[in-house]
Parts: structure tokens; C-alpha cells; sequence
């Protein structure tokens, strides 16, 4: 039988503040049990640190500058891309979508493809300007419950395609006083994680009520992170490194051989697009570079692979140099107005500009970007 796929993604979500990537003072049960049941690639990069131009490289398998978007509210999807909710539905998925922020609101092109596609912000704050009004992620996961539920009910089951977008942890970050007391009220943002673990804990168990449990791929990913004062940034947008970059990607499958699996080669955002073509018996389109990440359910290496990011936010905000950046399983390269060069490996945190001590690996960096600037198409 054609699988059902569940994508959840989680705005504004740090890998290194989730239990199963070593986070030691995180709660998150309900994502740690799901990557010891599957697979955790530790270092999956955003492709942006900003949330429409991101989620639509997941479900193009395009680069920022190949579909267009670089920034938030500003423009939607050219038609005639293909997005994954248009190639699964003439597979024969039902699709629906349940998302939880203006940024990704129907209007910006990426409600493409859906049978359904909740954006309903009744309940948002309205005192927040419209760029950043949202939801809760409880309401959003109803939602998704409900229609679930309904899909259940149908005569003639087709199998579905489930997105489901939580942005609980992007700033303000709040309490949660109701669920967890005073546990976090020193670390906002891990309680708004913990938060989302347990809305996620939810969807998972109506999964499994439902009787979907056995037949559903899970791809949780984050669209990007959030630096919490690294690097003299409080949030996201500005910067291209791991603070902002680095997020979670776990997929777990039922018939999946590897349990507990760990994949250590950096992989892009753009390659959930040929993974859920692939969980759905898809071809993807002609020139897509996106790369399924399937075959390592079944223990077989995905190999080395190359890691774009850009943001224009700096330009667009303040008029500062636009970034753009390569990284590898060793270093990060940014590109700016006073390159930055890091080495991952001996320097995690990035604090140590190595640009100028190593300008013949910065010069083979800077052809590689220019020669992958030149292959967009």
C-alpha cells in the first residue's frame, strides 16, 4: 500500500535544543522517541533563515534563487513550479496543510496542490503586526486531528499527505504557565519547544487512535533557527551560521531497517522535496536537484553533499551586505563585505574567523559558490 506522509515543520527550531541532539535541559520526549525509531540527520541546513523562502525550498526542491523568494511577505510562488502537494495529488494523495503563520498564508503561493489548506488566523493577536501574526500550535494540531478524523471516515481511502507547520518557538516566546508551570520561565524558548513536543505528541497518538500509525512516514524538520545572542543576533535573518542554519530533519518509517540511525553528512532542506516525491512513488521533475534522502532508511551511505545558504535580510532591512554561504562536513564559508571562514570541526561555535589565515581554502570556496551561482537556473 502507498504510504501516508506526515511533514511537520517546526518554525524557528535550534537542533541543539532538542533532546536527541544533545540537549541536555530540553523536554522533548515525543521527538526523541521518534528519532530512536527512525533516523536523525545531524546536520541538516536551512537553505535561508527566514520561513516562507525556506518552506517553499522543501516542497520545490529549489534554491532561493531558483524559486524566487528571498524574503517574507513580499511575493508568492511563480505559478508553473511544480510543488511535492501537486505531484503527490495526482499520485492519488489526499493533501492538506495546517499552517500557523501569516508568512505562510495561502496568498503566498504554497497552498498549491492542497485539497485543503488551513491558514485561519481568527485567533490571532491582532496587535501584532501582520508579518508576525500566528496561531497556537494546540489549534493548529486540532485542526489537523479533525480533518484526519474525516479522512478516516471516507469510503474510498486514498492515502494522504499531511503538512502540519508549528511556530510556537519564533519570538515573543510564552510561557506555557498551564503545562508546565514555572519550569521554564527563566528559558522561554526551550519551554515553547517543549511546548511543541507535546502538540506533536498529540498528532502522533491520533495517528496511531486512527489505526494510521503503521502505513505513516514522519518528516519533522525545522525551516531554520533562532541565534538566542550568538553572534550579536537575538533572533534570525541576519546571519548564516549553525545558530540559524543547523536544524533538525528526523524521518521515521514503519518499514524502516534502521532504528536509532545517525547521518553525519551535512544535507540541504531542498532534499525533503525528492524525499516525500519518493515516500509517495513520485518521479520529481526534469532538473530538480533536490536528492532523496530515503535509501538511508534502508542503511545506504547518501554521500557527500553541498550546502547553500543566503539571506538578503541584511539588505533589505538595514542596507548592510546580503550573505551567502557554503558549508561542508568540515567548513563554512560566508561571503560578505569581510569574508568569514569557519572550521566546524575544531570551532563549532564559530568564533574564530580563520579567513585570513587560510586564504587558498577561502579562494576554493568562493569558486565553488561562484561556479554553483552560475548552475542555478
Amino acid at each position: 500500500a502507498t504510504p501516508h506522509i506526515l511533514l511537520i515543520t517546526l518554525d524557528t527550531t535550534r537542533a541543539d535544543r532538542l533532546g536527541c541532539y544533545g540537549g541536555v535541559e530540553a523536554r522533548t520526549p515525543t521527538l526523541d522517541a521518534l528519532a530512536s525509531r527512525g533516523l536523525l540527520f545531524e546536520r541538516a541546513y536551512a537553505p535561508i533563515p527566514v520561513t516562507l523562502p525556506s518552506h517553499a525550498s522543501m516542497l520545490t526542491g529549489l534554491w532561493p534563487p531558483e524559486h524566487g523568494l528571498i524574503t517574507n511577505g513580499q511575493s508568492s510562488l511563480v505559478p508553473g513550479i511544480p510543488t511535492a502537494a501537486e505531484i503527490l495529488a495526482e499520485q492519488g494523495y489526499s493533501t492538506a496543510a495546517f499552517v500557523a503563520a501569516f508568512v505562510l498564508q495561502e496568498k503566498f503561493g504554497l497552498a498549491r496542490g492542497f485539497d485543503e489548506y488551513d491558514d485561519d488566523l481568527s485567533t490571532a493577536d491582532i496587535r501584532t503586526d501582520e508579518l508576525h501574526r500566528n496561531r497556537d500550535g494546540r489549534l493548529v494540531v486540532d485542526s489537523a486531528i479533525e480533518w484526519l478524523n474525516l479522512h478516516q471516515r471516507l469510503t474510498t481511502p486514498k492515502p494522504f499527505f499531511c503538512w502540519v507547520h508549528l511556530y510556537d518557538p519564533h519570538d515573543p516566546y510564552l510561557s506555557h504557565p498551564d503545562e508546565f508551570g514555572s519550569d521554564f520561565s527563566d528559558r522561554l524558548y526551550d519551554g515553547e519547544i517543549a511546548y511543541v513536543d507535546r502538540q506533536i505528541g498529540r498528532l502522533l497518538d491520533a495517528l496511531e487512535d486512527q489505526g494510521y500509525a503503521d502505513d505513516t512516514t514522519v518528516i519533522v524538520v525545522g525551516d531554520h533557527g533562532e541565534s538566542l545572542g550568538e553572534h550579536g543576533e537575538e533572533t534570525h535573518g541576519y546571519m548564516l551560521h549553525d545558530s540559524t542554519l543547523r536544524v533538525p530533519l528526523i524521518i521515521a518509517s514503519p518499514g524502516s531497517e534502521v532504528t536509532n540511525g545517525r547521518i553525519a553528512e551535512p544535507v540541504p532542506l531542498i532534499d525533503v522535496f525528492a524525499t516525500l516525491l519518493e515516500i509517495g512513488g513520485a518521479d520529481e521533475p526534469e532538473g530538480s536537484r533536490s536528492r532523496s534522502l530515503l535509501s538511508a532508511l534502508s542503511g545506504s551511505e547518501i554521500g557527500k553533499r553541498f550546502c547553500y545558504s543566503q539571506t538578503d535580510e541584511p539588505y533589505l532591512q538595514a542596507f548592510w551586505s546580503p550573505l551567502r554561504g557554503l558549508t561542508d562536513d568540515r567548513w563554512r564559508y560566508v561571503r560578505t563585505t569581510k569574508p568569514e571562514l569557519y572550521d566546524l570541526i575544531s570551532d563549532p561555535g564559530e568564533l574564530n574567523n580563520l579567513a585570513e589565515q587560510h586564504p587558498e581554502i577561502l579562494q576554493k570556496y568562493e569558486d565553488e559558490l561562484k561556479a554553483f551561482e552560475k548552475s542555478l537556473k
